[in-house]
């Protein structure tokens, strides 16, 4: 504690200080007495002005002197007027009934007293009578903390007491910190309960607002995940001010709450994806699938990078939460696409007006597609995501169909030129797909291999091509499947079609399907 009486500092003092601090010019003693105390009061108040911006200061209770006045007074003689014993108590401001609003003002008041007692003690002649006064100073202080901390209600003031007591600790010696450390434990439990509270209430909030919010700006497509990230990572930034583990254990607090938080949010995106996916040919609008990726990906991202420290299997289970959200959102998507590829194809595929006029056949699945899947900007990454899945789909399903209808009804209605058709369609599949999402994987590349195929004369041409086909193309193992039932389309007979297979290193199955069988009787 003695070195706290030259190290303390608080506000600016409100004391003139271009005056001497002792006017008494009786004797030299007294004129070196005078110039020490004087040293005292510029060193105690030297580091004020850099100190400006910090917390207020700590105040006690009305009684905080009231033991320490009477030894004092023994030992006061040979110092001058301004120093002399007080004759009425050091009193000090009771709170304000609404502490939370004026707790700043109250520790400024209070503040004011603390350090003109503290300058006055700062004068005595004993240093261990000094020491005794400031150490009852130090315990009537840490019972008015005890009332403020009992009567605040926010994290926030919570903060201001813990941040101020945690810097005035270093002032201090180990020996003397039993009761701040006795207060600070109180202090941590109650600052993380209302950290706790305060988070889930602000979780909530923004889930409210993002439900009843109806734009569709950049603004309003990432908004709640960084609302979300900013109110998770508000507290704990406050806390590491105080200490890292008052860091870490509001970090904890944040995260569980995140988990509570998200358990919310999927099982109502849950619901709400389901019935949109349902409705989908009303409504078409598909946004909210996007920002939900969007959203579970970059709260997945988050818990991945500041999770560090924190209880893996907390993190897994809200990163599994996430992720089982995301790949819901895609099926949902790839079952739209699907059922959107079906319909447009099968009427592409038998629509005799529509086939009839080969120069003007365009596929209602293009313009279908641009329709549901608009070019949006800020969610770029997403559609991308989306058209990957979407394309791939699309090319199968075609393949599917094509191979589904003779060769002499599409030399009909078509071209006489089939290959030639399919890659006209291939084409435009892919400047489509990559106008909404560029970038994006091509996956028509077997639809491209059509007009080849048509073109092989002899087998041994034949398999060369087919086993190209098959390793240009292995991830694409559904398309792959239906190699057998395309190479029927060709016109090749059965005994051929295995003849080709088995000369694959990797020979896929012979169709065993009755629709795919059944278009091969007219494929010449």
């Amino acid at each position: 504690m003695k070195n706290i009486l030259k190290n303390i500092g608080g506000k600016v003092s409100r004391m003139d200080s271009t005056k001497p601090l002792m006017a008494d010019n009786n004797n030299d003693s007294e004129d070196g007495r005078e110039g020490e105390r004087s040293t005292m009061y510029y060193r105690f108040n030297s580091g004020r002005g850099q100190r400006s911006q910090e917390l207020v200061s700590m105040c006690s209770d009305d009684d905080v002197h009231g033991s320490s006045r009477s030894s004092e007074s023994n030992s006061a003689q040979g110092h001058d007027d301004q120093y002399t014993e007080r004759s009425e108590p050091l009193s000090f401001p009771d709170p304000p009934a609404d502490l939370d609003l004026h707790l700043a003002q109250h520790l400024d008041t209070a503040a004011d007293i603390v350090e003109s007692e503290l300058r006055r003690l700062s004068h005595r002649r004993s240093g261990d009578d000094r020491s005794c006064l400031t150490d009852d100073l130090l315990c009537q202080t840490c019972a008015h903390l005890q009332v403020l901390l009992q009567n605040i209600s926010t994290s926030k003031n919570c903060f201001l007491l813990m941040n101020w007591v945690s810097q005035r600790k270093t002032l201090l010696d180990k020996s003397e910190l039993g009761e701040l450390d006795e207060w600070e434990t109180k202090a941590q439990a109650k600052l993380l309960e209302k950290v706790q509270e305060e988070v889930r209430d602000t979780l909530q909030k923004i889930l409210d607002a993002d439900r009843s919010q109806t734009g569709h700006d950049h603004e309003a497509y990432v908004r709640l995940y960084l609302d979300i990230i900013q109110c998770i990572n508000a507290k704990p930034k406050l806390a590491h001010e105080i200490s890292s583990t008052l860091y870490y254990q509001a970090r904890v607090v944040c995260f569980e709450e995140l988990l509570h938080f998200v358990k919310r949010y999927t099982s109502e995106q849950d619901e709400i994806l389901r019935k949109k996916a349902q409705t989908w040919r009303e409504n078409p609008e598909i946004l909210q699938f996007l920002k939900t990726l969007r959203t579970c990906k970059e709260l997945r991202k988050h818990v991945q990078t500041e999770g560090t420290a924190i209880k893996r299997s907390l993190l897994k289970e809200i990163e599994e939460l996430l992720k089982t959200m995301e790949a819901l959102t895609l099926k949902l998507l790839n079952q739209i696409v699907t059922e959107l590829a079906e319909t447009c194809l099968t009427n592409y595929f038998n629509s005799p007006n529509r086939l009839c006029k080969p120069v003007d056949r365009q596929c209602d699945l293009l313009a279908t597609l641009k329709n549901h899947f608009p070019k949006l900007e800020d969610a770029s990454e997403e559609q991308r995501i989306v058209m990957d899945e979407a394309y791939k789909v699309v090319a199968h399903t075609y393949l599917k169909h094509l191979i589904q209808k003779s060769q002499r009804n599409l030399r009909k209605h078509w071209s006489p030129k089939v290959g030639q058709a399919v890659l006209a369609d291939a084409e435009n599949l892919h400047t489509t797909i990559s106008d909404l999402a560029p970038g994006v994987k091509q996956w028509n590349g077997m639809l491209l291999m059509i007009q080849e195929l048509l073109d092989c004369k002899s087998m041994d041409t034949l398999k060369l091509t087919v086993a190209g086909i098959q390793k240009d193309f292995e991830e694409q193992r559904e398309d792959l499947e239906l190699l057998p039932g395309l190479l029927r389309w060709k016109g090749l007979s059965k005994r051929d079609v295995r003849e080709v297979l088995e000369a694959l290193p990797d020979s896929p199955p012979m169709p065993s399907s009755r629709p795919v069988r059944s278009c091969f009787c007219c494929c010449s």
